[in-house]
């Protein structure tokens, strides 16, 4: 059967797509709307094999035009939405944010922002809600398929149907049992990567070539009934009961895939389902879902970034609305008119779109060179505020090429090796991160023999000890060295209340008593440790708070239920002459207002010590380190 216009299959758009926008929007019974997504797979794979066998039977397929198609298709309100993004970032965004935001826009004019955002963040993470074209990963999966299915589908039906069939089976499960292994080994690859996702888009070619040769609908009337009602309930059972806490995409995704192409293969005009999905409304939502989805989520990463603190229903709702009204726009004025070869020609739309994609390709560029356009200015802020409210770590390795800032057990050495020189070690977590150029410059300074580890998320707590097995084996290679005194002194910084303070209260003072022990350890091998009070947390990033004018809406973390606790811990260890301890937050208040109630981790002129919610700007670094070492000479603590 000749591939006919299914009213239904827009329908059934819609229903992909606003559980997507409603899931990224925040609303806590759509929890599992990201699956509106691998809805989207099974018909985009349905669709794409329709139209090439339908031209393939009609003597008229070729490659070229099938690519120049899915460009009409693709390219205009992509481009259009990207460009509209770059003011936007340029006028809210700090420089790691516009920096980054650049590199995204290289990646999805290329179509591998799919890879981009597997390298930088999980689609989970909280980060992720704040950046702009991190659903763009999906058009990038679409793209690599457009790559190898076409050329291999025809080669496959040019000799024998069932042959395509047997082979696309084959790869469809493989492909499945990849995502289900990889599920486990590596969640952020299997989420955003091709191999894992190729069998939902196998699943709707499939369904094409089984569909495409059927004169008759299949099954009674009451048989298509039935299973496209089933559709709809696997699609909303996964809707409202997955979530980010199962493994995606893996067995549990047939759910969503199935039901959709049980909708594909049974909904007509004559069933409920089928009517339902050929209404006006979801019809009409259907028609402009590509451009609905490409809207929202920028709208949502500008919004949430902006504000300081949870988007109001008032604002999350206006969002919504506009999301469709943008999308109806660029649907009719944008998608539409490139789409149609009769309004806009062959040549000329390759070279608007070839000279658009060079442009995009170029300004992120620049984003990326220029580390976030670095030099521009903010009326608002001082004229240096971009550039100090960042980080600069010029040493992230060490002599012997190991990293000194890592997710796992490195520890690296510093400065060269000399004889009969002070052995000093930088540890933490990433705060002790923040002071790894200042460390380096001291070591060099004061010919010291220098080593550095900090472990992201890593603090040597019970709770990370028992769940980080690279945790366990820093701790093992730190109290390996220290046995063959291989340190006269340790710069302990973590980020120490906070820890305990997300963490369960029962776990506490278990996680105190890790730490303590270990310092009580290291401290009875003679060696010399400073301690560094944990720095305050703040509920939002400073410099966002600045750029947003709203440093009102800047609070403290409140730290009282654990506090007294490590306190205790701490001041057990005041027995040994060898324990030091540098209160980071007394300078802190000192640069700022002088109280924590009116600290908004800036100086009194404005100068950023934060760069984000904890963590210091290359500025603030500075002058900690240096009161660090102005105590500790007045005190003859460092030797």
């Amino acid at each position: 059967m000749a591939m006919i216009y299914r009213r239904e299959i827009d329908g059934l758009r819609a229903l992909a797509v606003l559980p997507v926008i409603l899931f990224h929007a925040g609303f806590k019974a759509f929890s599992g709307g990201f699956i509106g997504v691998d809805i989207f797979f099974v018909i985009s794979g349905y669709l794409i094999t329709s139209i090439i066998l339908d031209e393939y039977e009609n003597n008229h397929f070729t490659l070229k035009d099938f690519y120049l198609r899915r460009a009409r298709r693709i390219l205009p309100a992509l481009f259009l939405v990207i460009f509209i993004c770059f003011p936007f970032a340029w006028h809210w965004y700090l420089p790691v944010d516009l920096k980054e935001f650049s590199q995204s826009v290289v990646a999805t004019t290329t179509f591998l922002s799919n890879f981009f955002f597997w390298l930088k963040t999980g689609y989970f993470d909280t980060e992720a809600e704040l950046k702009p074209l991190l659903h763009t990963w999906s058009l990038a999966v679409e793209e690599q398929y457009y790559l190898i299915f076409p050329a291999l589908f025809i080669w496959l039906v040019s000799f024998q149907k069932k042959w395509a069939l047997w082979v696309l089976s084959v790869l469809a499960i493989i492909s499945l049992a990849y995502a289900q292994w990889l599920s486990t080994k590596n969640p952020s690859a299997n989420f955003f990567l091709f191999p894992s996702r190729l069998w939902e888009l196998l699943i709707g070619a499939l369904i094409a070539l089984y569909l495409f040769h059927k004169s008759k609908p299949i099954g009674s009337s009451d048989t298509r009934q039935f299973a496209s009602a089933i559709g709809c309930i696997l699609i909303v059972t996964s809707i409202v009961f997955f979530s980010n806490e199962i493994p995606y995409p893996s067995i549990y995704t047939l759910l969503p895939t199935c039901g959709a192409g049980l909708i594909i293969l049974f909904a007509d005009k004559d069933n409920i389902v089928g009517k339902i999905l050929s209404n006006k409304i979801l019809v009409g939502l259907g028609m402009v879902s590509y451009s609905a989805y490409l809207w929202h989520q920028p709208l949502l990463a500008f919004a949430r970034y902006k504000t300081i603190g949870e988007l109001s229903n008032y604002l999350v709702f206006t969002l919504l609305f506009a999301t469709f009204g943008l999308a109806y726009l660029s649907w009719r004025f944008v998608e539409n008119p490139f789409r149609k070869g009769t309004r806009v020609s062959t040549s000329l739309f390759i070279f608007i779109f070839l000279g658009l994609g060079i442009a995009l390709i170029i300004a992120g560029t620049l984003g990326h060179r220029t580390n976030g356009f670095i030099t521009r200015q903010n009326g608002n802020l001082p004229a240096e505020y971009f550039s100090q409210a960042q980080t600069d770590r010029k040493f992230n390795y060490g002599v012997d090429n190991k990293l000194c800032i890592s997710n796992a057990a490195s520890l690296c050495q510093v400065t060269e090796y000399v004889a009969n020189r002070q052995n000093i070690l930088l540890l933490g977590d990433s705060h002790s991160s923040d002071f790894t150029n200042q460390f380096k410059t001291y070591a060099l300074d004061n010919k010291l023999n220098a080593w550095q580890m900090s472990i992201t998320g890593c603090a040597y707590l019970f709770s990370q000890l028992s769940v980080n097995p690279e945790c366990q084996k820093a701790k093992s290679l730190l109290l390996d060295k220290i046995e063959h005194h291989g340190f006269d002194e340790v710069i302990l910084i973590g980020n120490y209340f906070y820890h305990t303070m997300v963490g369960p209260t029962a776990s506490q003072q278990l996680d105190i008593n890790a730490v303590v022990n270990l310092i009580d350890q290291i401290l009875r091998s003679n060696v010399d440790v400073i301690f560094f009070i944990p720095r305050m947390n703040f509920n939002f990033s400073p410099p966002r708070a600045a750029i947003a004018d709203s440093l009102e809406k800047l609070q403290l973390m409140s730290i009282e239920r654990n506090e007294l606790a490590w306190f205790a811990g701490i001041d057990s260890l005041r027995k040994y002459k060898n324990f030091h301890v540098f209160d980071q937050n007394t300078f802190l208040l000192k640069y700022g207002c002088g109280a924590p109630e009116c600290f908004k981790g800036h100086t009194k002129d404005m100068q950023p010590l934060y760069r984000d919610s904890s963590h210091l700007t290359e500025f603030g670094s500075e002058l900690l380190f240096n009161d660090y070492l102005e105590t500790f000479s007045k005190s003859q603590s460092i030797k």
